[in-house]
């Protein structure tokens, strides 16, 4: 218990000290600064001495990607892009060239937008028209069973001469 003499200091200490702050944070502010400091403290204690269940983290991630959206299953056999570039090098070495012009039918090339396969114009379609030519049969089959092993995204892109096309095509 304080003596007299020591309440009579600290009440014209506290008098003095009161007077000399003109400006500051409220009271509440350290309590409340002090409170946010122990919770975070808190939490990251938390998530340190937690112990992740690799089974219940796969069956949370299912049931959220059943309320979100739908799971993408990804095939184990799936073919990456240097997979798909270099089986169809070896399809295109297998290939006989052109005899007309000397070169391959298909031309293959890696680039930022990934792997490209160019077929040359002439061996899919005659000139003037829609239907396909029976030399790229065999080419498409080779090349579409890869393509569905990718998980990569898939553009198809094609050109056509100036001719019009035959009017029961529409």
């Amino acid at each position: 218990m304080a003596t007299p003499k020591e309440k009579k200091a600290y009440k014209k200490g506290y008098e003095a000290g009161a007077g000399s702050v003109e400006e500051g944070l409220p009271l509440w502010f350290g309590t409340f600064a002090d409170m946010m400091t122990l919770l975070f403290a808190f939490f990251v204690l938390l998530a340190a001495i937690s112990t992740i269940d690799p089974v219940k983290l796969q069956q949370m991630a299912d049931s959220m990607g059943k309320s979100v959206g739908k799971k993408l299953e990804v095939d184990s056999q799936a073919m990456s892009l240097g997979d798909i570039h270099s089986s169809l090098e070896e399809l295109v070495k297998e290939m006989e060239p052109n005899p007309e012009t000397g070169e391959k039918p298909v031309e293959v090339t890696t680039s930022t937008k990934g792997v490209t396969a160019n077929l040359s114009s002439d061996i899919s379609f005659g000139s003037g028209s829609a239907i396909l030519k029976a030399g790229i049969i065999p080419v498409l089959q080779e090349i579409v069973p890869m393509i569905e092993r990718s998980y990569n995204m898939v553009a198809v892109e094609g050109h056509t001469d100036n001719l019009t096309l035959p009017p029961q095509i529409p």
